[in-house]
This record gives C-alpha cells, structure tokens and sequence, in this order.
C-alpha cells in the first residue's frame, strides 16, 4: 500500500516538473503556431539571458519587405522582456523616439515546448531550439 502511494506521488511530482510555469524562457524557440496573424510559423524568438528579446524571419516566408521591417525594428527600437516564475511575461517595446509600448500575457513551458498567451487568449506555441 504504502509503495502504491509512493509511486502515485512520484508520478505526480513529474508531472508536475514537466510542466513548469517557472522555467526559464532564455534560450532560442521557433514559431511552429500562430493564432496572430503577425507572427508566421517559422519564426525565431531569442530570448537572451540579460533580458533582450531578439525576432528574426527564420524559416518563415515572410515577404522581404516584412524582412526589412523586422530587421529595423531590431536595430532602431529595443526589444526586452521580463518573466516571474507565476508565468507572467512581459514585453517592452523602446521606440527610438523614447516611447515604450508594453505588451502583458503569459507562459507556459512544457519540456521543450513553449506556449505565449495574451490577454485575449491568443496563443503563439514554440519549439526550443537550444
């Protein structure tokens, strides 16, 4: 009786790692859905250890004028995130002209699968690619 019930808290316990609200985002995930128009599966997401979120095309076939456009935003304004082990997270968008935009939603990781969830319940779902 008592191994049964050791063996169901175990498995629990494992579970429970396997999905984590608290695990770290750094690292690089690729786009592999999107329910956001903006956001094509393909993409990649780098979020970096000091805070800095870096998007670039990836394998997603985007037309190069939207190449363009994401590689100004990357090197005019400044992308940065922060993220509580509750699953918040929180990305901050540093225009060149000093405005700063806020973006709130939520995260999720699964083993090496990454959901974002906004406000309006729009998910973006990644694959880790290191």
């Amino acid at each position: 009786m008592i191994t049964a019930l050791a063996l169901v808290l175990l498995l629990m316990l494992s579970l429970l790692s396997a999905c984590r609200k608290g695990q770290s985002l750094t690292g690089t995930w690729e786009l592999t859905s999107s329910q956001e128009e903006g956001y094509v599966v393909g993409m990649i997401f780098e979020f970096s250890s000091d805070g800095t979120l870096y998007i670039s095309p990836g394998s997603a076939p985007i037309p190069s004028d939207d190449q363009v456009s994401l590689k100004n935003v990357q090197a005019n304004d400044r992308l940065t995130y922060t993220s509580s082990r509750s699953g918040s997270l929180k990305i901050l968008l540093q225009l060149d002209n000093a405005e700063t935009i806020s973006f709130a939603m939520n995260y999720e990781i699964e083993n090496d699968r990454l959901i974002i969830t906004d406000r309006d319940d729009v998910q973006l779902i990644f694959r880790r690619v290191n």
